[in-house]
């Protein structure tokens, strides 16, 4: 993978529908919309979302018995114009190696790592994404944040997605696990906390039907696009903008 997420290619006019981005379409409708479907408003990344993605790095160089190449990461964070490199760089060490100690060198070893995955529910449709992770018959995901996670709650749409890929990839999954990696706190103490459970076969049929009517509320869209205002009203009590 690299310090680059797996591009998922679709073909002219096909709409792709990321895991990650599902939480906001159906929660922040409009705001969804202005990224996904109008291009309107641009995510480029930011400090924590840099940080991420060089611990990504780091978990998969650790399986694949690479070697952490710090040159490369600044490089990264300067081609990016990241706002605070030291403080990125000081919280990337201790959270890799508490990582390391309370979850790379204790659980199995995955056997796929950072896999890109696509699949296409019907014309002109494909959810796709990069997956951090599976182990067995379960989705792995590395997640950072500011403080420990007691549910799954934050993540479920997105890890519901991947599990509907891989099983339309022919492949077994019965469970889906976060592993959330704390950044240090003001007492430079770092917590990995490991979430998990088996997949609820009636959440995952209501996460299919939901996003079934998201597919028809796109194709209406399409077909009639004087409805947009009505179909797309932004929820601004959303703290998904």
């Amino acid at each position: 993978m690299g310090l680059e997420y797996h591009k998922i290619d679709i073909e002219e006019g096909d709409i792709l529908l990321s895991p990650s981005s599902l939480a906001q379409l159906f929660d922040n409708a409009g705001a969804w919309r202005k990224t996904y479907l109008l291009g309107e408003k641009k995510f480029t990344g930011n400090d924590n979302t840099y940080l991420g993605s060089l611990l990504h790095n780091r978990i998969e160089q650790y399986y694949l018995g690479g070697k952490i190449d710090k040159a490369l990461e600044l490089s990264y964070l300067d081609d990016n114009n990241a706002l605070d490199q030291w403080k990125i760089m000081e919280a990337l060490e201790p959270m890799y190696n508490q990582w390391v100690l309370d979850y790379g060198s204790l659980k199995p070893k995955p056997n796929i790592i950072e896999g890109a995955y696509r699949y296409s529910p019907t014309k002109g449709f494909v959810i796709g994404g990069s997956i951090d992770a599976i182990v067995g018959d379960t989705i792995i995901d590395w997640k950072t944040s500011a403080k420990s996670k007691s549910s799954l709650a934050d993540y479920k749409m997105q890890l519901y997605a991947y599990a509907f890929i891989l099983r339309n990839n022919g492949m077994i999954i019965n469970n889906v696990s976060v592993v959330n990696i704390v950044k240090p706190s003001t007492k430079g103490e770092v917590k990995v906390n490991i979430l998990h459970e088996p997949i609820d076969e009636e959440y995952m049929d209501n996460f299919l039907r939901l996003l079934q009517l998201q597919v028809k509320r796109i194709k209406l869209t399409k077909e009639q696009p004087e409805l947009a205002e009505l179909l797309w009203m932004d929820n601004p009590f959303s703290y998904r903008s």
